[in-house]
């Protein structure tokens, strides 16, 4: 388990940082035995490669007993119709003998997790399973940050202990926007319960009962923000039914290669993910590579709880326009959950949080060598669609940050200790380390490293003052598209509200503190409580104004270049009339 320490940093204020407990509980089980081979009798999966083993794998999971390995004997692996995980059990690890060894080849299908039973089609179904998100409640009280309980006038029958449940209110429009300049709406919207942007995954651990018609619903984490009766809080099922199922929970991909041979995408009415989560708790993908993604997303979570991705590297796609060539994506309220130390490469959006998504961490990832179909859009850390809030982005290495008003609002994110670019060669248009468009607002960034000696020349713009994606500057603010600047409306820096500190930034050459923050020992880490055993020899933290040089190397990095270091490039040509996304 990662969290904060327990003497939070003055650099961040209180009403701007939550305790980031992530990740899986207790971290990701180590020694789970292994019960059999998938190439072992009955089930006889070829690793060879010239026969379909799909019906293996899905037979060799329903069949293990839990807290127990179904071990993939290095081999490859034709896959026809992906892996349903689903109905098949809690608590059991697919473990293969390493990525370069262990290797599914997917001529069609995905890896599907959550609960219920398996399903026998890839469907579209962007929202996970909706019938439970029409079932809800409201709260009696208000319901604080910090607390961990929330109290109902009556216990419904589908509230229990061990499940899962969104927390959310009608959405306040000074802050949160549904819509965007692209449109859109979160899922619960969609299912006709209002504009419900702001939310947050929780498990219940407890219920008492203090009075006739107070029920008093207790939960793991605190909250990550007030929810009032006056916007008509409510509890509601998580994207399935809690009467009759559970989440997923305890379930683990390790130390394997995944290739799609087949493209997919939107356009084709199928979701082109290799791993998709629904209603998944404490599951995790480790040590995974995933090459060419069918089009969509290579590990894709919707209303999960406290998963994990880590020490794996994803890279490539079938397809790279809008909605395709994702890395990391956390859908739908997915809360509690860290995506720490991989490598991403050639991807649209190698890391993002979209509807909801909350209390997540985004720690020490190596993003490079970003692409997509529309030149104006190649990102790499992004925040996209009503509205993510009080996400984590600590010890990256990536060309930029973008907070977008595409698919509406977003707000409280947390830059810290990053090292972003603003320069990408295959990108040549917003050359913007940071940019926040209109309704990403009361974002933090502290201690990053920000920008390239000699390319950067403008600290930032602004106040809706004239702009162009040709613009070589530190941060974009405010603005409907960091692309077409022109474009209104525009959020002035007094509702950007971006809090600035102790950043350096290579257009001033210098680093800059917010004067009203006395406070510059920046910690080494806002989530960690002690130097990561992952770090090896490597100096932690890698990156900071208090780093030597500024900038060290992430763990991801050197398992690519080694002592190298990465391919030079030359600097990127500028399109004159990039379009718009």
């Amino acid at each position: 388990m990662n969290s904060t320490s327990e003497s939070p940093s003055q650099v961040l204020p209180a009403d701007r940082r939550v305790e980031w407990i992530v990740g899986v509980s207790g971290g990701i089980p180590a020694h789970r035995p292994v019960w059999k081979r998938v190439t072992d009798a009955p089930y006889d999966a070829d690793p060879t490669g010239a026969r379909d083993s799909s019906a293996a794998f899905n037979r060799a999971l329903a069949d293990m007993p839990e807290h127990h390995t179904l071990f993939v004997p290095p081999g490859t692996y034709r896959l026809d119709s992906g892996i349903r995980w689903k109905g098949r059990g809690n608590h059991k690890t697919l473990r293969g003998a390493g990525p370069g060894l262990s290797k599914l080849l997917f001529y069609w299908g995905l890896i599907e997790m959550g609960p219920g039973v398996p399903r026998e089609r890839t469907g579209l179904d962007l929202n996970a399973r909706r019938n439970g998100l029409t079932i809800d409640a409201d709260l009696s009280q208000d319901a604080v940050k910090g607390e961990t309980h929330i109290h109902l006038a009556s216990l419904p029958a589908w509230v229990k202990p061990g499940h899962l449940y969104i927390l959310d209110q009608l959405d306040d429009p000074d802050l949160v926007q549904s819509g965007g300049s692209g449109g859109s709406s979160h899922p619960r919207e969609q299912t006709g319960n209002g504009p419900r942007g702001l939310g947050q995954i929780v498990l219940v651990t407890s219920i008492q009962q203090n009075g006739p018609s107070d029920f008093q619903v207790n939960f793991e984490i605190p909250l990550y923000y007030s929810f009032k009766t006056a916007q008509q809080a409510q509890i509601a099922m998580a994207g399935y039914d809690a009467e009759s199922e559970a989440p997923l929970s305890g379930c683990g991909i390790e130390d394997l290669f995944m290739e799609a041979k087949y493209a997919t995408g939107w356009s084709k009415g199928v979701s082109g993910h290799f791993i998709r989560m629904d209603s998944c708790m404490n599951c995790w993908v480790k040590n995974v590579e995933g090459d060419n993604v069918p089009s969509n997303c290579h590990v894709w979570a919707s209303f999960c709880y406290r998963i994990e991705v880590r020490d794996s590297y994803f890279h490539d796609s079938h397809g790279y326009g809008g909605g395709e060539a994702y890395g990391v994506a956390l859908y739908n309220v997915t809360s509690a959950s860290l995506v720490e130390n991989n490598a991403l490469k050639q991807l649209h959006c190698p890391l993002l949080v979209c509807y909801g998504a909350s209390g997540n961490v985004f720690g020490y990832n190596y993003v490079f060598e970003g692409a997509s179909e529309s030149v104006a859009s190649s990102l790499a850390l992004s925040t996209h669609a009503t509205h993510a809030y009080m996400n984590l982005w600590e010890g990256n290495h990536a060309v930029k940050m973008l907070a977008d008003w595409y698919h509406g609002s977003n707000s409280h994110g947390v830059l810290y200790r990053n090292r972003l670019l603003g320069y990408e060669p295959r990108d040549p248009n917003d050359h913007t380390p940071v940019g926040l468009e209109c309704y990403c607002r009361k974002w933090s960034a502290i201690g990053n490293v920000l920008g390239v000696s000699g390319f950067h020349t403008i600290y930032e713009k602004a106040n809706g003052e004239p702009g162009s994606p040709l613009d070589r500057v530190i941060y974009k603010l405010g603005y409907r598209n960091n692309f077409a600047c022109s474009q209104p409306p525009y959020d002035d820096l007094a509702t950007v509200d971006l809090l600035r500190h102790g950043n350096w930034d290579a257009a001033t050459r210098s680093v800059k503190w917010d004067p009203a923050i006395p406070d510059h020992n920046l910690p080494p880490s806002l989530y960690l409580k002690a130097r990561p055993s992952w770090f090896g020899d490597l100096p932690w933290p890698a990156f900071g104004p208090d780093v030597p040089g500024l900038e060290g190397k992430l763990p991801a990095q050197a398992r690519l270049w080694g002592d190298a270091p990465p391919p030079a490039f030359a600097p990127p040509a500028p399109v004159e009339n990039p379009p718009d996304r």
